[in-house]
């Protein structure tokens, strides 16, 4: 085990936490390990456009599904402050019109009518538990119920691209994040089981810049295999001494927190 192993036993947990570990190790240390008292990184940290958009439209759809807000009144907020949400990030002007007319567009023809056939049982709903001795915590954007058969659904929001070809099948290039975002829901349903006694019906992404719906049936072997997923990453963070850097230049110089502050960041002009 590493020097770290007792700062790692004393986390709680998220699937973006262990997720991220996969990614950039030395990030992932900074972003974890290398901070101070109150748990706040040393090093500078910062969000990014594709974060600040995401976010921007994950608050809105919050207020829609909960009711405090329609759909009306959240596609204006949008067009209000859009410039706002997503002002100070270093990237082409082009991206920051393409993003705002994508989600113009969702949130102009967002209909939620189909929203009468289910009991909402939580929106951006907070979800501590544990896999095994692993504990972790979970915000599920949106969680229902068939009011007709009592099915329960897990939806996430994601402004992602929508990974579906025109084949129908998973795109090749997408595959990666989409095994993550289902280890992501069922991971969710651990606590929607030990909540209600079930295993959620469908798995659901709301892929709203892309105005696309992806579902997938609940698969138990899946399932068990996300949680092994969280299981084994946790030890594999408690052996780690390294911490080697990513490197990856799109990544380096737009994705990561620290990319004004890592000492191996990477110029754009490589």
């Amino acid at each position: 085990m590493s020097k770290y192993e007792k700062e790692i036993d004393a986390m709680t947990f998220s699937f973006s936490r262990c997720h991220s570990f996969e990614g950039c190790k030395y990030e992932w240390y900074l972003n974890y390990i290398l901070v101070d008292e109150h748990h706040h990184p040393l090093y500078e940290s910062e969000q990014n456009f594709y974060a600040a958009f995401g976010k921007f439209c994950h608050e809105l759809l919050e207020k829609i599904f909960k009711k405090e807000m329609t759909v009306e009144q959240a596609a204006q907020r949008y067009i209000d402050h859009y410039d706002k949400a997503t002002d100070g990030f270093d990237v082409p002007l082009s991206t920051v019109d393409k993003y705002y007319e994508a989600g113009l567009a969702y949130f102009q023809n967002l209909s939620i009518e189909w929203l009468e056939n289910y009991e909402v049982l939580g929106v951006e709903m907070k979800c501590v538990f544990h896999v095994k001795k692993v504990p972790l915590i979970a915000y599920i954007d949106l969680l229902l119920k068939d009011k007709k058969t009592d099915d329960i659904i897990v939806v996430d929001h994601k402004s992602a691209q929508f990974p579906v070809g025109k084949k129908g099948k998973i795109l090749k290039r997408k595959e990666a994040d989409f095994e993550a975002y289902k280890r992501q829901l069922y991971l969710y349903s651990c606590w929607v089981y030990d909540q209600y006694g079930t295993y959620p019906k469908i798995l659901a992404w709301n892929y709203f810049k892309d105005r696309q719906w992806l579902q997938i049936p609940f698969d138990k072997n899946e399932y068990d295999a996300a949680l092994k997923w969280v299981e084994d990453i946790v030890e594999e963070m408690k052996k780690e001494e390294l911490f080697v850097p990513r490197q990856e230049h799109f990544y380096c110089n737009n994705l990561c927190a620290f990319r004004h502050s890592c000492e191996y960041n990477m110029e754009d002009d490589e």
